[in-house]
């Protein structure tokens, strides 16, 4: 008897070759379901990622709408203006950085739509930015440690924002008045992107049109090979950015490795605006 319910007992033991074949098994398992559970979370990031530039959309036309179409304007490298202008935001003036690849958040002509409080001009009194602001302005699929950006060759600056403009809202060369390009005089509106998801910007603005200042202003490719943008009519859609004249060209990781445009057409497409400054 008792040796007939060791013989049963010992039946229901792994073997070493059997618990080997469990862990292939659930390795195997992990191996396939890793990518589907990695595009599902960035499927995710995408729509939260949208959704923070339908806010920062939002909060410009509610500008425009306070200031007869005027777009506020986006900060540049090089491009200095007082606090009198009416910056969307402002460079750390850190003359570490230059002006590049940091920008504040203390104020800005858009952020109290975004945050109530902050002031839009500097002033006397100097209140701590909101952390919604920086969250806003940040893609939740770019990591949050030190980021690097792409100018000059130099891409080691630190930057701490995600989105950029479209270069061709500003007044340029900058104007005496401060005003920007007229929200409601640009042609095509729902294709023409006002917002981009950039891939290192460096400054308020992104050189997109036929990718001048060698090719160091592209959109991104983070979001399964797409990126975010938002246009002029206020909705934000994710496109592949070969759809909007570049080489299929996912580099990037060091200066000069960004896509050249190859069909000049679709790229005016989406980015060569029709406005009255």
């Amino acid at each position: 008897m008792c040796t007939t319910l060791h013989m049963r007992r010992a039946r229901r033991a792994f073997t070493l070759v059997e618990l080997l074949v469990v862990i292939a098994i659930i390795a195997l398992l992990i191996a396939i379901l890793l990518p589907v559970m990695k595009k599902a979370k960035e499927a995710a990031n995408v729509v939260v990622c949208a959704s923070q530039q339908r806010q920062i959309m939002t909060a410009v036309m509610m500008y425009t709408q306070e200031n007869k179409g005027f777009m506020p304007i986006p900060p540049s490298i090089g491009h200095f203006y007082g606090y009198q202008w009416p910056l969307m935001y402002y460079m750390d003036p850190d003359p570490k950085y230059g002006g590049a690849g940091i920008i504040r958040y203390d104020v800005g002509t858009i952020w109290p739509y975004l945050a109530p409080g902050v002031n839009k001009i500097a002033g006397s009194t100097v209140r701590p930015a909101p952390a919604v602001l920086e969250r806003i302005m940040n893609c939740p699929s770019e990591p949050r440690e030190a980021r690097t950006i792409f100018w000059g060759g130099n891409f080691g600056f630190e930057r701490n924002f995600s989105y950029s403009w479209n270069v061709q809202i500003r007044p340029d060369p900058p104007a005496i008045v401060p005003s920007c390009a007229r929200m409601t005089k640009i042609k095509g509106s729902s294709h023409k992107a006002l917002l981009i998801e950039e891939h290192a910007p460096n400054d308020g603005v992104c050189w997109v049109q036929y990718d001048l200042h060698d090719r160091d202003d592209v959109p991104t490719t983070r979001h399964n090979l797409r990126a975010n943008f938002g246009f002029a009519d206020g909705h934000v859609a994710a496109i592949d950015r070969t759809e909007m004249g570049w080489e299929r060209k996912t580099g990037g990781n060091s200066f000069g490795q960004s896509p050249n445009v190859i069909d000049p057409n679709k790229n005016a497409y989406y980015f060569l605006l029709n406005v009255e400054q």
